[in-house]
């Protein structure tokens, strides 16, 4: 007859527990599950009093939890087990009451024949504190059954105690036990959270992000290391950049779209958008491509890129190029790119995933400048009027527009006609109008004297504009213009008959001279200067100008 087996007395020094809590600090956010952790030696005897290593009748296994303060019991689970294997395992959640407390479990090995229950074994663990805020969660715990070695444990030790890992990683831990018998003793691996995963060797693996514990018992005695597991992240960046801020029709714009891995894991590949105003660019081609195309349009405007695999310091790289099409002007380019997706990692920032540039175009404002002349055969001596038109082809108005004066030595500026617009520096030899708006023209009329000793020179007048700084001028062959003159002498009949200067002819600014000019009291325009004779100027109209009008032009009198 088969004797009784139960387990003996040593065995309940053997139960060993490790509560939910462990060592360490516990990352914000992170709450004590409330889960106890139970490792179990069974050893055996007969009622003979001999000691056995053999599995006991087990095929049940019942957890009572109770508040230790009143005995009040939390929760009861059952569960049956194979009473020949060699680890049995339950799904055990405590519920953590209200305010928290501690918790006594009491363990029972029970056999069940037919309608027969036997508790083999019973024991209980000193008070679990659960903390309050989160039900305990129901978690795989083993119930150990070790070899008679593992009775001489007196420490389990596990190294790391503390460490992090990335999801999909592995860690070896190492769980040293300190024994009083020459028999090593068996060490058993286990997982508290479904955080992390631990093979019988300890070998840990990181599965979700969040805290995990493993521990590693033997002999009833246990000790945990604490995982934190972070998901697997990298910091990847897009940036855009472009040639020009402002531009020109015609201008070619250079972009770029980089994207950089700056780890510290691996990315499999980024899915970037890029968008751009495609309407106003023209020879769009690529210069340089660190991606694929998804989108199949055939310009980089517009398309979903997809870069390779880039590993931490690898960048991705997108350069093209288009040319600034006319219906752009007045008008801004604007393009944006943007991370969509990234594979194989998680981004931790987000801030640097997209990115934009814009570039202003210049309207167009065709600038025509003219010049000419009233006596373009003058002699010596006389005053001749230089008109300076400027005019607006448009489309746009033209702002800040400078025209600069240029006459040959042997001409002097005198003096200048009343403006419509503008402002007209005679010594500097400019003009400045703040605006002009399309199809407008604006002139001023130059009053210049001949100098002396220029008979028979080419002489010539000249105004160009200087550019336009806020539009753009799309032909530069019109923004200059001269007239000139050919120097003659004065004839004595000239003089004598005091019908003007040039040999009868008379000058734009509408006075004629009635002396000659080597006698006192002529009027001479000479070097930007009206001299006065005791003679009275004779009143010869040209253009509703008098020479006793333009007397008030002297240049110590003119604006």
């Amino acid at each position: 007859m088969t004797a009784k087996r139960w387990i003996s007395a040593v065995a309940l020094l053997t139960v060993g527990t490790v509560a939910s809590c462990v060592d360490g600090t516990v990352p914000t956010g992170i709450q004590s599950t409330g889960v106890a952790r139970l490792a179990l030696v069974p050893v055996y005897e007969t009622m003979a009093g001999g000691l056995a290593d053999q599995a006991a009748e087990v095929n049940r296994i019942r957890l009572t939890a109770t508040k230790a303060s009143d005995g009040t019991v939390i929760i009861v689970q059952e569960q049956d087990v194979d009473p020949t294997a060699e680890q049995w395992s339950l799904d055990m959640g405590v519920p953590v009451p209200e305010g928290g407390a501690e918790v006594m479990l009491t363990i029972e090995l029970i056999n069940i024949t037919g309608s027969d229950e036997t508790v083999e074994w019973s024991g209980q663990t000193g008070p679990l504190t659960l903390t309050a805020g989160q039900a305990a969660e129901g978690r795989e715990v083993a119930v150990v059954r070790g070899p008679l070695s593992n009775l001489s444990v007196t420490g389990v030790d596990v190294t790391p105690d503390t460490i992090e890992i990335i999801e999909g990683d592995t860690l070896r831990l190492t769980a040293t036990a300190t024994t009083t018998s020459t028999d090593a003793p068996v060490i058993f691996w286990a997982s508290l959270d479904a955080s992390v995963s631990v093979d019988g060797s300890g070998l840990a693996t990181g599965v979700l992000a969040g805290l995990g514990r493993v521990v590693a018992q033997a002999g009833g005695l246990a000790d945990t290391a604490a995982i934190f597991v972070r998901s697997i992240d990298t910091d990847v960046e897009l940036s855009k950049t472009v040639s020009l801020d402002t531009a020109t029709v015609g201008d070619a714009l250079t972009y770029e779209v980089r994207v950089i891995n700056h780890g510290p894991q691996t990315v499999d590949s980024v899915v970037v958008v890029d968008t751009v105003d495609e309407w106003g660019l023209t020879g769009i081609s690529v210069l340089e491509d660190g991606f694929a195309r998804s989108s199949g349009l055939g310009s980089p405007a517009g398309d979903t890129l997809v870069s390779g695999p880039l590993a931490a310091g690898d960048t991705a790289l997108l350069r093209w190029v288009g040319s600034v099409d006319t219906v752009a002007a007045a008008n801004t380019l604007w393009n944006s790119a943007s991370i969509e997706l990234v594979f194989g990692a998680s981004d931790t920032t987000l801030t640097n995933n997209r990115d934009s540039v814009w570039t202003w175009v210049k309207p167009i404002a065709d600038i025509q400048v003219g010049v000419s002349v009233d006596e373009p055969s003058p002699a010596e001596g006389d005053t001749v009027a230089f008109t300076v038109a400027v005019t607006n082809l448009g489309p746009s108005t033209a702002t800040n527009v400078l025209l600069q004066g240029h006459p040959d030595i042997g001409l002097d500026v005198a003096w200048h006609s009343d403006l419509t617009d503008g402002v007209v520096d005679t010594l500097a030899g400019t003009w400045f109008l703040d605006s002009i708006p399309h199809g407008v023209s604006q002139s001023v009329v130059i009053w210049v004297a001949v100098d002396s000793g220029t008979v028979g020179d080419t002489l010539q007048y000249g105004t160009f504009s200087t550019g336009l700084t806020d539009e753009h001028d799309p032909d530069l062959s019109n923004d200059s213009a001269s007239a000139s003159v050919v120097v003659g002498e004065r004839t004595t009949d000239m003089q004598r008959l005091g019908v003007g200067f040039g040999g009868g002819r008379r000058a734009h600014n509408g006075h004629g001279r009635d002396q000659d000019r080597r006698q006192p009291g002529a009027v001479r325009g000479r070097r930007g200067h009206l001299h006065g004779g005791g003679d009275e100027l004779r009143a010869v109209r040209r253009g509703g100008r008098t020479a006793a009008g333009l007397a008030r032009h002297r240049p110590d009198l003119r604006q």
